[in-house]
């Protein structure tokens, strides 16, 4: 059976056929339209992926029935004989980390979550607030916090010259502009951990991904039922696999085991599918 897998995120969707990994932007039907998401499955996807029998969609937002059926009435509409399912990231991400065995899984990319996974049923999926009300620990919010302290002056010299020269539009009309009137602010957002990440040197940039995984951890884990502790804690997304080391040590901080961490988890769910090339 030809099987087509899609990891969904706040900014970019990976595609599995086969033995092709393909990319294109997120799909996340509470940042981009209907129509939108629409016009790039059937520009980008249909075209590339012939006789698909059978579609594992794990998406960003993808939590209410609501936007379920809306992302499998558009992926019905493309591929007409084939079998749609449909279910959030943090399904996606418990499959392809825990498999059918209880864990504890966390999302930190341009969004955050965590949940604990009992090996059918996720346990934490209303934490997600969106890049507004919560996501703390995640690309956008280090982003937030990042360019307030810019705005602030409140960056180091070096930093803050470092900055500068490598954005030099970057002032408060570009930053305002960006996030208040242009689409996909917290993809905006988000991009400025690339920045953080060539700097994490500098004692400002460590302490500041540091506060923030703390911060994350320290309001969510206690919203994890009790047996939670027993297992151990899992993790993908570009900002927990580039940062890492710094997450590790807050985790072992809160005292949680560190499990496996991804940068996404399109491997761990063709194994899962027993998908082979």
């Amino acid at each position: 059976m030809s099987i087509l897998i899609a990891d969904s995120g706040g900014t970019k969707t990976t595609w599995l056929y086969k033995d092709e990994i393909y990319e294109n932007i997120g799909l996340n039907p509470n940042g981009i339209s209907e129509n939108d998401i629409d016009f790039h499955i059937k520009k980008e996807i249909k075209t590339r992926f012939l006789d698909v029998k059978k579609i594992y969609f794990y998406g960003a937002g993808c939590a209410t029935e609501t936007n379920q059926n809306l992302l499998k009435k558009i992926c019905q509409k493309n591929f007409v004989d084939a079998e749609i399912l449909i279910d959030n990231d943090l399904m996606g991400v418990a499959k392809s980390t825990c498999g059918d065995e209880a864990g504890n899984i966390g999302i930190l990319g341009t969004g955050s979550n965590l949940a604990y996974f009992d090996g059918k049923k996720l346990y934490g999926e209303e934490f997600n607030l969106g890049y507004i009300l919560g996501d703390e620990g995640s690309g956008a919010y280090i982003g937030k916090i990042f360019l307030t302290d810019f705005l602030h002056q409140k960056l180091p010299t070096i930093i803050q010259e470092k900055l500068l020269e490598k954005y030099p539009k970057l002032d408060r009309n570009f930053i305002i502009e960006s996030i208040y009137k242009q689409k996909m602010p917290n993809r905006f957002l988000a991009q400025f951990t690339y920045f953080l990440k060539e700097n994490i040197e500098n004692e400002y940039v460590f302490r500041l991904i540091n506060k923030n995984f703390d911060d994350f951890l320290s309001i969510y884990l206690p919203l994890l039922p009790v047996q939670s502790k027993d297992f151990p804690l899992h993790f993908v997304g570009s900002i927990a696999y580039y940062f890492q080391d710094i997450l590790k040590n807050c985790v072992e901080k809160h005292h949680y085991l560190v499990g496996n961490i991804a940068q996404n988890p399109i491997e761990g769910l063709k194994k899962y599918h027993h998908l082979s090339t």
